[in-house]
């Protein structure tokens, strides 16, 4: 495990775009309808070839994911409330050992790909993601998601579209994701499956926290990363340029979004009480 307690955060970018395009067509179509349309889930159409899903990291506070229906149907694709991203290097050994009996476990990060980059993942909840993509004529101010989750997406036959949400490291320590580097999308439970995580994503999905507080808060229940060590943490200013340290009230508020989520007490004794 590279012993590198130093890491940036950048902060969050604001409303992030969608940009959809039509196989084969140079000019927007019209939107399809919802009504007969495939109903598919997201991960079980990426298994069965019924979408393609393609993720570029930017660094780890920002992704570009890339879809495409590959299928000759209209698409309803219901969307989980998160989502993971692990080098493909990685994915395809854990994929190998799990044949084998291997039970994945937090530390496979470090253990199996001690060099490799960091998992990321993110929320399918919030703004960023929730609208459907071809449907930017939607009315102003109408919900993009509800109390039972994202909206689904409806894509037309052979549909590609592509738009950046904000994401967040969950392995500490480990090298940036580079966009270089191929990155496999996967359930978020592949990486960590602590419900902290999941609970922390949600808060970040409503639009009203700060990005780099809820990374933060992240690193602690994911990671285990003491409050100590998190004071120490370098964050780049706004628009990336310079660093700076993380402020007294910054850490007190990601102290407190931590202790707020309802399994915190759970973790009380993997974290050390730190």
């Amino acid at each position: 495990m590279r012993k590198q307690w130093l890491a940036l955060v950048c902060l969050a970018a604001g409303m992030c775009g969608v940009i959809a395009v039509q196989c084969g067509a140079g000019d927007r179509q019209p939107v399809p309808e919802a009504d007969g349309a495939v109903a598919v889930e997201f991960f079980a159409g990426i298994q069965s070839g019924q979408l393609q899903v393609a993720l570029v990291p930017h660094g780890y506070s920002m992704v570009t994911m890339r879809v495409r229906n590959c299928t000759s149907d209209v698409l309803s694709v219901s969307l989980p409330k998160s989502f993971a991203a692990v080098p493909t290097a990685r994915w395809q050994k854990q994929q190998m050992l799990r044949q084998q009996g291997h039970t994945p476990s937090l530390g496979d990060g470090y253990v199996l790909d001690p060099n490799g980059s960091q998992g990321v993942a993110g929320s399918l909840s919030g703004p960023w993601a929730s609208q459907s993509p071809p449907n930017t004529d939607a009315a102003a101010g109408e919900p993009q998601s509800g109390d039972d989750g994202p909206r689904p997406w409806i894509l037309a036959p052979g549909q590609m579209f592509q738009f950046q949400l904000p994401s967040f490291c969950l392995e500490f320590g480990k090298p940036d994701p580079h966009r270089r580097i191929p990155y496999q999308i996967v359930e978020l439970q592949d990486l960590n499956n602590r419900p902290a995580v999941q609970e922390l994503l949600d808060r970040f999905s409503s639009g009203m926290l700060d990005q780099r507080i809820v990374q933060l808060a992240i690193w602690h229940v994911a990671n285990g990363v003491p409050w100590q060590v998190l004071a120490n943490v370098k964050i780049p200013r706004p628009g990336g340029r310079g660093g700076g340290s993380v402020t007294p009230q910054e850490l007190f508020a990601a102290r407190q979004l931590a202790e707020s989520l309802p399994s915190y007490a759970s973790l009380s004794g993997s974290l050390g009480g730190r």
